[in-house]
Formats: structure tokens, sequence, C-alpha cells
């Protein structure tokens, strides 16, 4: 994979995850397994799914700060309420 669709799925993701934050929504389980891309082409999307479920089905954080991983981050695992 050459560096350069490398830096435009970082950027995508990035700009992703700005809209997500501007409206609030928080996704809790960001990992490998939610980011996908919409083809194998050096021109695809980046895909982020389950964003928001996290607020739905775990409004208190309690599973995450039960099991946390090293994709979680810090302030949902100990500041949340």
């Amino acid at each position: 994979m050459q560096e350069n669709t490398v830096a435009l799925y970082v950027r995508q993701l990035l700009l992703a995850l700005c809209y997500l934050q501007q409206r609030q929504v928080r996704h809790g389980a960001l990992n490998f397994t939610t980011v996908t891309l919409s083809s194998r082409l050096p021109d695809a999307i980046i895909k982020i799914s389950d964003a928001g479920l996290a607020s739905i089905f775990d409004p208190k954080n309690e599973l995450l700060r039960k099991k946390p991983t090293c994709f979680n981050s810090y302030r949902v695992i100990f500041f949340s309420s």
C-alpha cells in the first residue's frame, strides 16, 4: 500500500472523528473492526460503523470500565459519570 493512500485514509478517519465530535457522538469502541474501507481500491472511502451505539447501550460506560481495551479513551474509563 502506498504511503499517499494511507495518508488519505488517515485524513478521512480524522475528519470523520471530528464530524462525530462536533455532533457530540461518542463511539466508545473505535478499533480495527469498526473502521472499514468501501473497497480495495486506492480511492476507497473510510466507513466507521457502530457510531453512537455505545451511548445507547452503555450510557454510563459501565461495560467500558469493567473491561477496558487499549482502544478506549482514559477519559471514558475514569472520568465519565
